[in-house]
């Protein structure tokens, strides 16, 4: 009797301390916001592929954003790895460049957290990750002309059309707007 009891005191402080069966809330990423709907495809569990290949547990839930590093095979990696940085200091895995950084004209310093534990977001190109004050900007999703016009204001939107203008050569209004709703 007093050995089921243990059991199932130590399944239920299992059971509270998580949610669901052995499974941790999923991680939030300071600068992907819509990481977990955006990076992350949800598996079915049971299939070898879905295994971490970095904490070998099957979580419900693998990256599949852009990844870079010298593996033989692109490994599996859960949203936890991520999170916590042994995706990267296990495996070698690196989800965002310094590289795809840009932004204003401020001198940008790139924390072990962005460098280290954020996944990157889907692009038709390579990602451009922009930036602001010398951080990296946290990513919300895709957006277009009115997110931006609500978000940053009328400053905002002319920022973005200089940038069509200037590097895409959409001179038009009409052909910005566009390129911005694109």
């Amino acid at each position: 009797m007093a050995i089921r009891i243990v059991y199932f005191l130590i399944v239920l402080i299992k059971f509270n301390s998580t949610s669901g069966f052995g499974m941790a809330d999923f991680p939030s990423f300071a600068y992907n916001r819509v990481a977990k709907d955006e990076c992350f495809e949800v598996t079915t569990g049971g299939n070898y592929d879905d295994k971490c290949s970095c904490c070998l547990r099957d979580r419900g839930y693998k990256y599949n954003g852009p990844m870079f590093g010298e593996f033989d095979e692109e490994p599996t990696i859960c949203p936890w790895c991520i999170a916590n940085g042994s995706a990267h200091s296990t495996l070698g895995a690196e989800l965002v460049t310094g590289d795809c950084v840009e932004g204003d004209e401020t001198e940008v310093t790139l924390t072990d957290e962005f460098l280290t534990r954020t996944p990157s977001f889907i692009a038709w190109q390579e990602a451009q990750w922009w930036s602001h004050c010398g951080d990296a900007a946290v990513y919300y999703g895709a957006g277009g002309k009115q997110d931006i016009e609500s978000v940053g204001g009328p400053q905002g939107l002319e920022y973005f059309r200089n940038i069509a203008r200037e590097e895409y050569c959409y001179d038009t209004e009409e052909e910005q707007n566009a390129f911005l709703d694109a």
